[in-house]
């Protein structure tokens, strides 16, 4: 269910078998003035389901076969944004999400938003350099689907 991660912590759920996120996970804004005092959490499972009422995830998501946006299509709504905040891995990624999919400028929302954290970096590297602290995001684009 929704859960809020305050302070200087990172978790960490690994498993063999599925994984299912059925409502938001937000770092809280605690301890969060540096990247070195940011929560983490790190999802690594066989395959990663979304349910249709997720709208945010901050965390990595590591799946080994696959990571389905909408995992509940057939009995819910994907007519919802997901925003991840981290990065998501896996050899598929079903994007399943059909917001966006109205007419008129609504035609032209994303359903799906992955920010990559460049918190990664700190947690991957191990350094403390305060080089880290200073990463930015200093250019996005978006590009319309092929039809």
């Amino acid at each position: 269910s929704s859960n809020t991660i305050n302070g200087n912590k990172t978790f960490i759920v690994r498993t063999g078998g599925d994984v299912v996120i059925n409502g938001d996970i937000i770092y809280g804004q605690e301890n969060a003035s540096s990247l070195s005092r940011m929560p983490r959490m790190i999802i690594y499972a066989k395959n990663i389901n979304i349910e249709s009422n997720v709208k945010t995830i901050d965390a990595l998501l590591i799946a080994e076969a696959k990571i389905d946006t909408c995992s509940n299509k057939q009995s819910g709504d994907c007519n919802q944004q997901l925003i991840i905040n981290g990065a998501a891995i896996a050899k598929v990624f079903a994007a399943n999400r059909t917001y966006g999919a109205g007419a008129g400028t609504q035609s032209i929302v994303p359903a799906e938003i992955i920010n990559f954290d460049p918190s990664l970096y700190k947690l991957n590297s191990g350094s403390t350099s305060s080089s880290v602290e200073s990463l930015r995001t200093i250019y996005t684009t978006e590009l319309a689907p092929r039809y």
